[in-house]
């Protein structure tokens, strides 16, 4: 009686495994996961930065030629003396002095 115990106990046990490995089969298989169509992380990162750098790079060299212009432009106003414009050029004279031409 006691082996008719033990055997009940055996075969009840496993089929409780047999069913839980079944049912995980089961589940990863409907999931429609296929191993090659996942990505990394860092792939994605990788993706997510290219497009950026590609998207921004117009922005930034526009913006580096409106940061020179601005800087030229200063610069220019910065060596002009007091009174001055841009439009006018000075030019020494052999006797010393400013001629505007």
């Amino acid at each position: 009686m006691s082996v008719a115990i033990v055997g009940i106990v055996f075969l009840f046990t496993f089929l409780v495994i047999k069913m839980g490995i079944d049912y995980s089969k089961a589940k990863l298989s409907a999931g429609d996961y296929d191993s090659g169509s996942s990505m990394r992380v860092s792939e994605l990162e990788e993706m997510i930065n290219s497009a950026v750098s590609v998207a921004v790079e117009p922005l930034i060299s526009r913006l580096d030629d409106l940061e020179s212009d601005k800087l030229l432009a200063a610069s220019d106003n910065l060596l002009l003396d007091e009174g001055e414009t841009a439009e006018q050029e000075e030019v020494m004279a052999p006797s010393g002095q400013k001629v505007q031409q």
